[in-house]
């Protein structure tokens, strides 16, 4: 049986780049729409049910605004962004207002066919250029910092949501029916991915990326 086909819609300015997305990701989806700006999306996401939309940034383009505009019309609708150039502030922004993948331009195709397919299962992704922006590092790209990653897988986001709410791990465990092991080994993942040592720097820090709603 062949895998369940996603609906995707484009908006990035530069056509050389929007036809090489449509014709990449057409292989693995379907492709609803291709356009050059956000507003010109409005129309497909009325009609057609998308799950994923890719937004290019430009200098017309007001990301926050954009992606605020996309969610009224549809709140289940995942936003990924592809960029050229992003700084820490506006990085934090885009992750607290559920962005659910944040690409750079120069991402290979493999990579960002991995990051839509991780995206389209619920996580939530970032190329790893970005990563020291959001640790306080400078943002130095090399070819080691190739590549993208999940911030947390969705089972790691239901963990860290029971966490926020004071639950014990044996609490947390009940309630998503797994066992105390595999609540521990989900959070040793998740403390090292976010870079902290205990549940309340944890906590802290996923509220800093807008991982915590």
């Amino acid at each position: 049986m062949s895998e369940m086909r996603s609906g995707i819609v484009i908006a990035e300015r530069w056509s050389v780049v929007r036809h090489g997305l449509a014709g990449l990701l057409s292989g693995r989806h379907e492709v609803l729409a291709s356009v050059d700006s956000p507003s010109g999306l409005h129309p497909t996401i009325t009609d057609l049910r998308a799950e994923l939309a890719i937004v290019g940034d430009g200098p017309d383009v007001h990301l926050q605004a954009a992606i605020a505009s996309l969610a009224r019309l549809d709140p289940d609708l995942r936003v990924a962004v592809l960029c050229d150039d992003i700084g820490a502030t506006m990085l934090r922004d885009l992750l607290r207002s559920g962005v659910q993948a944040v690409f750079a331009k120069s991402v290979s195709d493999a990579d960002l066919l991995d990051g839509v397919d991780r995206v389209l299962r619920g996580e939530r992704v970032i190329d790893q250029r970005f990563l020291p922006l959001l640790y306080g590092g400078d943002l130095e790209p090399t070819d080691d910092d190739a590549g993208v990653i999940s911030i947390l897988s969705a089972r790691e986001l239901e963990v860290l949501s029971h966490l926020a709410r004071g639950s014990t791990n044996q609490q947390i465990a009940d309630a998503l029916v797994i066992g105390l092991s595999t609540i521990k080994t989900h959070l040793v993942r998740i403390y090292a991915k976010l870079e902290v040592d205990d549940r309340h720097q944890a906590v802290g820090r996923a509220l800093e990326l807008g991982l915590l709603k």
